[in-house]
């Protein structure tokens, strides 16, 4: 019996401390939060950004095949049901037609 009100005792004095911390925690929370956003914006390259955020999510990344670019599954588009996956509408439409690529490439 003894040992059961020490632990009531323990059980509200620690309950008081928690109830008295409690906003500093919460500050503590929302600070800790913006330092993680902040530090995923400050990457300089969008395309890491995009990575970051899809391995995150567990999303299988796929490769562009005109330019490289790795991106998301759910960004990726396709040319009417193909195995080939594109990162924009600019490479789809450069993958289509061959001699607007080749063009752009001689101007380069």
């Amino acid at each position: 019996m003894k040992y059961l009100f020490l632990l009531a005792v323990f059980a509200l004095v620690a309950f008081m401390f928690y109830w008295r911390l409690r906003p500093y925690i919460a500050t503590a929370r929302r600070v800790l939060g913006f330092v993680r956003s902040a530090r995923n914006l400050s990457t300089d390259d969008p395309s890491v950004a995009a990575t970051r955020r899809a391995s995150r999510a567990g999303e299988k990344l796929l490769r562009c095949e005109t330019c490289g670019t790795w991106l998301p599954t759910s960004r990726a588009l396709t040319h009417r049901g193909s195995a080939h996956v594109y990162c924009s509408r600019a490479c789809l439409e450069r993958a289509a037609d061959p001699q607007r690529a080749k063009k752009v490439a001689g101007h380069s």
